[in-house]
């Protein structure tokens, strides 16, 4: 059986490729070799499923915001901002593609 973490890589896969309305809980269960209800037992919803696939791309991009609202625009701060800012880019590929393509 596929853990929560299967679940969401699975999800986040799934929605990046066929968009969140394009997605079912019943293609991510198959996916994950899964019944419909056995996903149902992890993630009440897909609404609580696309959040917690998502989840840690905004952790991660707003502990980076905060980070350079505290320390302030030196030159530096704003160096090391960019470099944080484009790490989360490159390390949430399918997050940014959902943000982008689906919008709101």
């Amino acid at each position: 059986m596929s853990s929560q973490e299967d679940l969401r890589t699975i999800a986040l896969a799934e929605f990046a490729t066929a968009g969140y309305a394009g997605t079912s809980l019943q293609r991510i269960a198959e996916l994950a070799g899964l019944s419909k209800s056995s996903v149902l037992y992890h993630y009440a919803s897909k609404e609580a499923l696309l959040e917690a696939a998502i989840g840690p791309a905004i952790d991660r991009m707003v502990a980076i915001l905060q980070d350079f609202a505290r320390v302030g625009l030196s030159p530096e701060s704003r160096s090391a901002f960019l470099e944080s800012f484009v790490d989360v880019l490159l390390d949430h590929r399918l997050e940014v593609n959902l943000f982008i393509n689906q919008g709101p």
